[in-house]
């Protein structure tokens, strides 16, 4: 528990002076940091058929009128709106097949999560520590990441209050615009 104090104690100092200074959009090139099949900003059409959708898909409810939720096999979540993904996440990582950033696996510490992160390339952003809405805590950059299809988006690790990594997501500049301006 100590541990986890510190590293947390140091990812707080960090993040606050990052955070404050804003970020340089780091281009990941070939989408190597990305998890499951599809970036962000992928076409809705390079989804499967196949894959179980929300029951309100098209509902123009919260966002756009073509807005849907698939989940893949790999126990991927795909956020389409306008026809395009902006938004993904991995809710159980013990049920999750498939690689995340920086050869993170769901069974590292919070400790060795931090190792790997420090050694993604550099001019990669900052990362922040935040209070997760659901329990734990957030490893979280801005919107400085940039996919070989132009789209802007952020990355976040969430961990429970013991330091196990329990879910990452992802989401475009796109999806937190509509996001904020419905709340």
């Amino acid at each position: 528990m100590r541990a986890l104090a510190a590293t947390l104690f140091w990812l707080l100092a960090i993040s606050t002076s990052a955070h404050a200074a804003g970020c340089r959009v780091f281009q990941d090139i070939g989408d190597k940091l990305s998890f499951g099949h599809l970036a962000i900003g992928s076409a809705r059409k390079a989804i499967a058929a196949n894959l179980p959708q929300s029951p309100d898909c098209r509902a123009g409810r919260a966002l756009d009128e073509d807005y849907c939720v698939y989940t893949d096999t790999d126990g991927v979540t795909y956020f389409v709106d306008n026809r395009i993904v902006v938004r993904k996440e991995v809710r159980d990582l013990s049920q999750y097949r498939g690689g995340l950033i920086a050869g993170i696996a769901a069974d590292d510490s919070v400790a060795e999560v931090v190792r790997k992160l420090e050694a993604l390339p550099t001019g990669f952003p900052q990362w922040h520590l935040l209070q997760s809405s659901r329990s734990g805590f957030l490893f979280t950059t801005d919107l400085c990441l940039r996919g070989s299809n132009g789209m802007v988006f952020d990355y976040q690790l969430e961990f429970d209050w013991a330091g196990r990594l329990i879910s990452v997501m992802s989401a475009s500049e796109t999806y937190w615009d509509v996001y904020w301006a419905t709340q």
